[in-house]
């Protein structure tokens, strides 16, 4: 018997997959168990030290933000655009309106959702997954939080496959 090597393509999407399953699995259980305020108490204490923002590079962000705010925001915005690849092709995603303070960004054809949708229906869950995203929302808007930006996931479109997310600096 030979096994052929993956095509790369075919291993993201079964990666993709096992990501989904574990993360509504680990929502399930911690809305069954009563334990979503610990959740995203610990999901916060696990990303603050993760990101550098106490460290020497939070501090250099920080002040580098004081002398040109509209730059760094937009560098945070191309940040969250290049992250969000990871669960979304670039090709669904539109920037509305980009100012220095203030960016709208929204996805349409979202694969995320669609994904999400299909393990949940698979998997048999009682997810609702509008719910889920608003705690998805609420927790990076804590993260936003951290680096003087506010956040906030629109999912009044999520049955249409959409999501818009906003993003502003604060003064």
């Amino acid at each position: 018997m030979e096994i052929k090597e993956m095509p790369l393509e075919e291993k993201y999407d079964k990666l993709y997959d096992q990501y989904v399953l574990t993360d509504v699995m680990a929502w399930a259980f911690v809305k069954e168990m009563g334990l979503t305020d610990k959740y995203l108490n610990y999901v916060m204490k696990v990303y603050k030290k993760m990101i550098p923002y106490p460290s020497i590079m939070g501090s250099a962000f920080k002040f580098i933000k004081k002398l040109a705010p509209g730059r760094v925001f937009k560098m945070f915005v191309e940040g969250a655009l290049k992250d969000g690849q990871v669960t979304e092709p670039l090709s669904n995603t539109e920037i509305v309106s980009l100012s220095d303070r203030e960016a709208v960004i929204r996805t349409k054809n979202s694969v995320m959702l669609k994904k999400y949708r299909d393990i949940i229906r698979k998997a048999g869950l009682k997810i609702d997954l509008k719910e889920y995203f608003e705690l998805f929302s609420k927790a990076g808007k804590q993260m936003f939080k951290e680096f003087g930006f506010d956040g906030h996931i629109d999912t009044s479109h999520i049955e249409d496959d959409e999501t818009t997310m906003i993003l502003k600096l604060k003064k």
